[in-house]
């Protein structure tokens, strides 16, 4: 018998993150990082992750 792991009834669950967006600009711009054409690349390099950035 397969019981599923995730699901509403399940054990396991989930939740789809989709980033910081406007926040991760935030992020480098309070920390004074002054090449603003770079700020993408490093978003994503670190996946949004905020506290890698």
């Amino acid at each position: 018998m397969d019981i599923p792991l995730k699901g509403d009834t399940a054990p396991i669950r989930s939740l789809q993150l989709n980033g910081l967006g406007v926040a991760a600009v935030e992020i480098l711009r309070e920390q004074a990082l002054i090449e603003e054409d770079k700020w993408e690349y490093l978003i994503n390099a670190y996946a949004g992750n905020p506290l890698w950035l």
